[in-house]
């Protein structure tokens, strides 16, 4: 027995486990990385294209795709991703996802939901909720689609922030939580699991946490057994506990049963040398999800069974133009970014000041040969990476052919491409095919595939009373330069014709129920017929094999009657229906049992047949705002001002500052030429300005939390009566002076600035009317920071890009006089003085006022305020 077939019976076996497709999929080994899958340079030399084989395989003929991405939250992704590059390369995944075309016409909901960890889990529904994200979910309304993905990116960016440690354990016990309710038929299930760091926190040990985890049996033998596929990102070189969790073993370290066994689901490691590498390696889960195989960037060669192709490069900068010359000639000028068409070939670019990936769907029978690739600023072969698509799925020649149970019979499937025409497997070097058929028993029944005439012939045998097989089919075919493209696979439900005497049920394949949106009711028909021979009867079991998420736990479907007597040649309907507890979001299956009984006849007494009809829906909930504002607009007219009165001051009492462990500083600074600096410090700024530890005074711990003053600075928290409004939080500068907030918000005039309500981190710009009327280059000033929390700035530098990232330093050139009254802006070689365009720096202390309390030189005097402060008490 080849080592094909063995795989085939070992899924036939468990054909019951969700995406079973993936599972009989030969997985083909390329190593020691999936090259195409990520652009060069973003990826360790590791990863396992079975991972996305396995994916590809299950979609092909699955449901629903769930995709939860699993984000770390600790403390370190403030040095290692300040600047949140990993909400942006989760975007752009969400945006791929919501992109992906299923394999067949049959539809492929996919949905996803965003978690996030640190020394303890955040589960999906306190980040971003499961949330359908194919054009399918918003009847083909983009604009609904692209909102829907801004949404699931604000609760993210507002329910995740940079704390705590890391722990691997609660990651991964947290995501197997979130995704056991997806588990249903046809159920494809992908984390993406990010972290910056090694595995530094547990509950007791790291060690005794690593053990839990890569035991026989242990954690990861269990998400990989119910066939949920990890895809372990890592930002930085640490792969020591990352890489043999996601894939089994590696670097000498093995983690649960290894080799993984074939019909588990594998898992794959992928490294990002920094930051900006998140966004390319983001961006291609769809390549990870849907299969592509890593083709020969150096020769651009497109095979001939490819129909589709993704070349991703490395650039210096954002790619001003490309142009893509295909083997018949064509010239493809492609756009920096979005799509174009040129003769039939359609090309999708995504880019940034990084990289450039342009996808190519290939015409029926156009394409193969070597493609040439041009991009403006230049590149090479060895900046960029390909991967291949087959874009081929498998379908029954003749859905209705009728297939005698108890005989052998022989079955027509074929190769269908994206647009729904036949494929010809003999445009492949080779396509090595396996078949396994599964009775109503659970037992396997004999059957055996070729390749004919560019198709493949199934031949069947099965039992007298076999109402119903699961036939799986499996291609893995391999191009004529040696590409071992992504398994094409199948599950094909069977529905075999009875003996005479049997009454007969349809459907037997599936049964599809529709979508129960909030807690309406969805339901559907099962078709009875009696057979011409004699009374029969049809019995219905307790429906088995319930799977439902988590929000509407305790859903069951229910049949109107559960026997049914049915006199000779008579047809009758019993309606399955299920009734939401809650509203939900996700796929709901289940198993009814179903036992045939035969007509008592002289040549054969009453016979039974037994099978279960797979019974599947979804549960919606959609966020309908139409609906929303009709609802408010009742409430409001029912109960005239009473809501909004409460709404109001609702937003008056939740106006207030969050001053726990409150520390602030103040600082003499330097302000020009777009630069900060402390007097006496080099006037290119390269020096630090900001020290979090020695310059914060711990002691300013305001009384009051809508009112206090510090270094002169008048902070007020001020809500209001207006329902639809929001408190404001400010700071007003002293008298004669300016301000600047690194919360980016002017105020009109500027007096006064926007402020956070966290006070984490805010840096204040105080400057005095007097230093601005100046003539110096650089004008005086103060900077004044508040935080809550030290804890994150282990880099020293961390605070000065904090600051000068936010703050507008244009803008306090913009408060100056008018240019032609500046003397410092004159001819520097004309004039007394010329050169230097400074005043002298002496007496510095005395023009900022630092320490002379009230009243002093500087912008306001800023000094610590007394005890006797009203608004600091």
């Amino acid at each position: 027995m080849t080592r094909a077939v063995r795989r085939m019976v070992t899924v036939a076996m468990t054909i019951g486990a969700a995406c079973l497709t993936a599972a009989v999929a030969v997985p083909v080994a390329v190593e020691p990385i999936a090259a195409g899958i990520a652009s060069p340079g973003a990826l360790a030399p590791a990863g396992r294209q079975e991972a996305s084989n396995y994916l590809a395989g299950c979609a092909q003929s699955g449901s629903t795709l769930s995709a939860l991405f699993v984000l770390d939250q600790s403390g370190s992704l403030s040095a290692t991703d300040p600047q949140g590059i990993r909400y942006d390369a989760l975007r752009i995944a969400l945006e791929q996802l919501a992109k992906m075309r299923p394999a067949s016409e049959k539809e492929l909901a996919v949905e996803a939901a965003v978690a996030a960890f640190d020394h303890q889990y955040s589960k999906a529904r306190s980040v971003a909720r499961w949330t359908r994200l194919d054009l399918g979910a918003f009847d083909g309304d983009t604009v609904r689609q692209a909102d829907a993905i801004d949404q699931m990116m604000r609760t993210t960016e507002e329910r995740t922030f940079p704390q705590g440690g890391t722990d691997f354990e609660a990651a991964l016990e947290g995501a197997a939580s979130d995704m056991e309710d997806r588990g249903g038929r046809g159920t494809c299930r992908v984390v993406f699991w990010f972290t910056d760091g090694s595995f530094e926190s547990a509950t007791d040990s790291v060690p005794a946490a690593r053990e839990r985890m890569c035991r026989p049996d242990g954690l990861l033998d269990q998400i990989r057994r119910a066939g949920i596929v990890v895809v372990g990102i890592q930002l930085a070189d640490n792969s020591a506990d990352l890489l043999p969790m996601s894939e089994g073993e590696g670097d000498g370290v093995t983690c649960g049963t290894a080799p993984i066994p074939s019909d588990w689901a594998p898992g794959m490691y992928i490294r990002a040398d920094d930051p900006a590498a998140l966004k390319r390696i983001f961006g291609s889960v769809v390549d990870i999800v849907q299969g592509c195989s890593p083709a020969d960037a150096e020769s651009k060669l497109i095979d001939p069974g490819v129909r589709r192709f993704r070349a991703t490069v490395e650039t210096p900068s954002k790619v001003r133009a490309a142009r893509l010359d295909a083997p018949d000639g064509t010239v493809i000028n492609a756009p920096a970014s979005g799509t174009t068409e040129a003769d039939g070939y359609q090309v999708s670019v995504q880019s940034d000041e990084n990289y450039a990936a342009y996808e190519v769907t290939l015409p029926e029978g156009k394409g193969a040969g070597a493609w040439s690739l041009t991009t403006d600023p230049v590149t090479t072969a060895k900046d960029m990476s390909l991967c291949v698509f087959h874009d081929l799925h498998l379908e029954m020649a003749d859905p209705d052919q009728p297939i005698p149970a108890g005989i052998s019979a022989q079955i027509r499937v074929k190769a269908v491409d994206s647009a729904g025409g036949e494929a010809d497997l003999g445009v492949f070097a080779s396509a090595a095919v396996g078949s396994a058929a599964v009775g109503p028993d659970g037992n396997i029944r004999q059957s055996s595939a070729v390749i004919a005439n560019g198709g493949i012939d199934v031949t069947l045998d099965s039992d007298m009373t076999d109402a119903r097989i699961e036939l799986s089919v499996t291609v893995d075919p391999v191009t004529e330069s040696g590409i071992a493209l992504a398994p094409i696979t199948a599950r094909l439900p069977l529905v075999l014709t009875l003996p005479k005497e049997f009454p007969s049920i349809s459907p037997v394949d599936e049964l599809e129920l529709g979508t129960a949106v909030k807690v309406d009711p969805t339901s559907a028909k099962l078709e009875l017929t009696g057979s011409t021979e004699g009374p029969t009867k049809i019995c219905f079991g307790p429906f088995a094999s319930v799977t439902v998420p988590e929000e509407a736990a305790g859903t069951v479907p229910e049949i109107s009657e559960t026997c049914v007597d049915l006199k000779t040649g008579e047809s009758k309907q019993v309606k399955v229906t299920v009734h939401p507890v809650a509203p939900a979001e996700g796929a709901g299956s289940a198993e009814l049992p179903v036992t045939l009984y035969s007509a008592d006849t002289e040549l054969r007494p009453t016979q039974e047949a037994s099978f279960a009809i797979p019974v599947v829906w979804r549960f919606g909930d959609p966020l309908n705002a139409p609906v929303m504002l009709a609802v408010i607009v009742v409430v409001a007219l029912i109960s005239i001002l009473l809501p909004l009165v409460a709404m109001g001051l609702a937003n008056v009492v939740s106006a207030k500052f969050d001053t726990k462990g409150l520390q602030a500083g103040q600082i003499a600074v330097l302000v020009g030429d777009g630069v900060m600096r402390r007097p006496g410090a080099p006037a290119d700024g390269t020096d630090r300005v900001i020290d979090v530890y020695r310059d914060r005074d711990s002691g300013v711990q305001p009384r009051n939390a809508r009112r206090f003053n510090l270094f002169g600075v008048d902070f007020r928290a001020k809500g209001t009566l207006n329902p639809f409004g929001a408190p404001r939080f400010t700071a007003t500068a002293p008298a004669g002076s300016r301000i600047m907030s690194s919360v980016g918000f002017p105020i009109p005039g500027d007096r006064a600035a926007a402020v956070s309500p966290g006070l984490g981190f805010v840096t204040l710009i105080v400057v005095s009317d007097a230093a601005l009327a100046g003539t110096a280059r650089e004008v005086q000033a103060t900077l004044i920071f508040l935080l809550r929390d030290t804890a994150a700035f282990t880099d020293g530098t961390l605070a000065d890009r904090l600051t000068n990232k936010a703050m507008t330093w244009e803008r306090i050139d913009e408060w100056r006089p008018d240019p032609a009254d500046r003397t410092d802006l004159a001819d520097p070689g004309s004039g007394p003085g010329a050169g230097s365009g400074r005043r002298p720096e002496s007496g510095l202390d005395a023009d900022f006022g630092i320490g002379n309390g009230p009243g002093s030189g500087g912008p306001g005097g800023y000094s610590r305020p007394s005890n006797d402060d009203p608004y600091f008490n």
